[in-house]
C-alpha cells in the first residue's frame, strides 16, 4: 500500500510538472507577444504559434515571419516551388515573400531560375555570377519581381518575389 501511495505521489509530481512547464511556455509565448505589440504600437496584433509569428497589421495586412516550410498562399503562391536544401527562414504577405535556405548546390539553383523564367519571370531581367555569388532577378507579365541569389561558398539561397500593385 505505501509503494502505491510513494507512486501515485510521483506520478502525481510528474503530471504537475510537465503541465507547469507547458504552462511557464504558454505564459512566455503571451509575454513575448504583448511586448513585441507594445514595441511595434497598438496598431498590430502579434501570434506566435508553432515557431511562426504571425503580425497582423491595423489595415488586416498579415505578415508571417519563420517557420521550416514552404510558405503557403499569399505572395508565395506566385513561385514555383523549390524543393532542395533546408528552409531556414520565411516571411510571407500579401505583397511579399522572402525564403532563405541552406544545403542548396549551384545545379539546384540553375534549376530553379530555369524554372521561374519557365513560369514567366522572363522580363527585364538582371543576373550577376561573380566571386561565387550567384544573382537573377526578372518581372513576369504583371510586373512582379522576382529575386534570387546563391552563395556557392556556403549553399545559401534566397528567393524573394514582391507583388506588383498590392
Amino acid at each position: 500500500m505505501v509503494k502505491k501511495t510513494i507512486i501515485w505521489i510521483l506520478f502525481a509530481g510528474l503530471i504537475f510538472t510537465l503541465c507547469s512547464c507547458n504552462l511557464k511556455q504558454k505564459a512566455g509565448n503571451l509575454l513575448q507577444e504583448q511586448v513585441l505589440e507594445n514595441v511595434l504600437g497598438n496598431k498590430v496584433d502579434i501570434d506566435l504559434d508553432d515557431g511562426e509569428i504571425r503580425v497582423t497589421g491595423e489595415d488586416g495586412e498579415e505578415y508571417v515571419i519563420g517557420g521550416g516550410e514552404w510558405p503557403q498562399g499569399k505572395a508565395s503562391a506566385g513561385l514555383p516551388r523549390f524543393s532542395k536544401g533546408k528552409i531556414t527562414s520565411v516571411m510571407n504577405s500579401d505583397a511579399y515573400c522572402l525564403i532563405m535556405l541552406e544545403d542548396a548546390s549551384k545545379k539546384d539553383w540553375e534549376s530553379y531560375v530555369a524554372a521561374l523564367q519557365a513560369e514567366g519571370f522572363d522580363q527585364d531581367i538582371t543576373e550577376y555570377d561573380s566571386d561565387g555569388m550567384s544573382v537573377f532577378e526578372g518581372k513576369n507579365k504583371k510586373n512582379d519581381t522576382v529575386a534570387t541569389s546563391f552563395s556557392a561558398g556556403d549553399g545559401a539561397l534566397s528567393i524573394s518575389l514582391t507583388v506588383a500593385d498590392s
